[in-house]
């Protein structure tokens, strides 16, 4: 129990000294947020926008996508047993929030997904006009410069 309570650390001159444990956690907490900060500041060097990427319009076509399959098979499949038309309609109709409520005969597990799905595809369809705006912008900025 006495290695625990005390640590023998080496010096900045190469000499040892006894140090306590809390004391020596304490030091270690302190070099490696001095290094965190450290690699942040180089980090911040080499930024890249994300927004300007050509990932960043794969990325938005591909969540638009994998949220209308997901929605299609829930509603097809899944909770309320739709027709695959009647599945991808009601889904563009939440995505969009829209909302006719002309097919909506809802059980309690639909009414749950709806929940949790409709606020999921709000932030996807947030980001991805975000995005998309952003890179009309920007193009309209260049082009007016040119």
């Amino acid at each position: 129990m006495a290695d625990i309570e005390s640590t023998p650390l080496v010096g900045g001159n190469n000499e040892k000294k006894k140090v306590s444990y809390a004391q020596g956690v304490v030091g270690k907490i302190k070099d490696n947020t001095s290094r965190l900060i450290d690699r942040g500041a180089s980090l911040s060097s080499v930024y890249e926008d994300y927004s300007t990427t050509s990932t960043a319009l794969l990325f938005c076509f591909s969540s638009i996508l994998i949220y209308l399959v997901i929605g299609v098979t829930v509603f097809s499949y899944g909770i309320e047993h739709w027709s695959i038309i009647d599945s991808l309609y009601f889904t563009v109709v939440t995505f969009t929030t829209v909302g006719y409520g002309d097919i909506w005969d809802p059980t309690i597990y639909g009414q749950l997904f709806v929940t949790f799905f409709t606020l999921f595809g709000v932030s996807i369809l947030g980001i991805a006009l975000g995005i998309l705006g952003e890179r009309v912008v920007n193009a309209q900025e260049a082009a007016l410069e040119s």
